[in-house]
């Protein structure tokens, strides 16, 4: 008989499932083991995040007529979600020169420059 995987204890991001993440075993990472979970994979994202981004990163993404910003997830743990500084000022400044996509956006030195961003698209 095959030895089940750990259980990790928490939610899915990506279904609300509750004790269906799993370790897998020998690769080091978290999945999903719901059967209709959108994205088994969401929660090794959140970790890890894809090539191109980096895990305190700002998803921006731009189209004609508005700038979403998607926060990263270490603003939840630290409580600076409905304070962030670094949404503030990407909406303040309005519709940006580059083309419509999505960018991974990171800020060099809020404090002392809030206008020096990185951005970089990803999609």
């Amino acid at each position: 008989m095959a030895e089940s995987a750990p259980v990790v204890l928490g939610y899915c991001p990506a279904c609300g499932g509750h004790d269906t993440l799993r370790l897998v075993p020998g690769q080091g990472y978290v999945r999903c083991s719901a059967d209709d979970c959108p994205d088994p994979d969401a929660v090794s994202d959140l970790l890890d995040p894809p090539e191109g981004m980096h895990i305190r990163d700002h998803l921006v993404k731009l189209t004609r007529d508005q700038v979403n910003v998607q926060h990263p997830m270490i603003e939840r743990i630290e409580g600076e979600l409905f304070g962030c500084a670094v949404a503030s000022a990407i909406i303040e400044a309005g519709r940006s020169a580059l083309e419509d996509g999505t960018y991974a956006v990171q800020v060099t030195d809020l404090a002392d420059h809030p206008n020096d961003w990185n951005w970089e698209r990803i999609r």
